[in-house]
């Protein structure tokens, strides 16, 4: 008997290949994905997805041949991870920064993500500025304004962006 196994990482978006679970003599094999201890795929490659975030994954093989005893194996590969996600671009601030006028922050690609924004004044949080763009007063004169982008996808890590700050002027 060839020991069932699973490959890949165990994190959402990740592929995982199941292997083995065969007998001697050949059997004709196939292979099921639980997650949470219920069925989620069948075949001998599994794509995580977010909903499975947090829950534990097993793969199990069943092995028939005619005139023997069919063979059901179980393997646990583990508890899925959050995964990973790509930013195309770098998040960056337009408009001119002088007193009165607005400025706008333009983010980066980040396909189904949801972006939040936090502008910063000196490094520090601006109550309540979450917007896309930001008008500037008189107190921000002189100061180096930048935002803090944050892109969320559930059964994700959080990617977080910060713009190169710009130099408040006056009018």
């Amino acid at each position: 008997v060839a020991a069932l196994k699973a490959a890949g990482k165990v994190a959402v978006g990740q592929r995982l290949t199941a292997s083995g679970g065969t007998t001697n003599p050949a059997s004709s094999i196939s292979y099921q994905w639980l997650v949470g201890g219920r069925v989620a795929g069948a075949g001998s490659a599994y794509v995580l997805k977010p909903a499975d975030f947090g829950k534990a994954v097993a793969v199990r093989s069943t092995a028939k041949r005619a005139g023997y005893v069919t063979r059901v194996t179980t393997a646990n590969v583990g508890k899925v991870a959050a995964g990973t996600f790509a930013v195309k671009g770098k998040a960056k601030i337009t408009g001119k920064a002088k007193v009165g006028k607005k400025l706008k922050v333009k983010p980066g690609k980040a396909a189904g993500a949801r972006v939040r924004y936090q502008w910063l004044k000196n490094g520090k949080a601006i109550k309540g500025a979450k917007g896309k763009t930001l008008k500037l007063k008189k107190s921000f004169k002189g100061k180096k304004i930048s935002v803090k982008v944050t892109y969320t996808k559930v059964g994700y890590k959080t990617v977080t962006q910060k713009t190169k700050a710009v130099k408040v002027k006056k009018k």
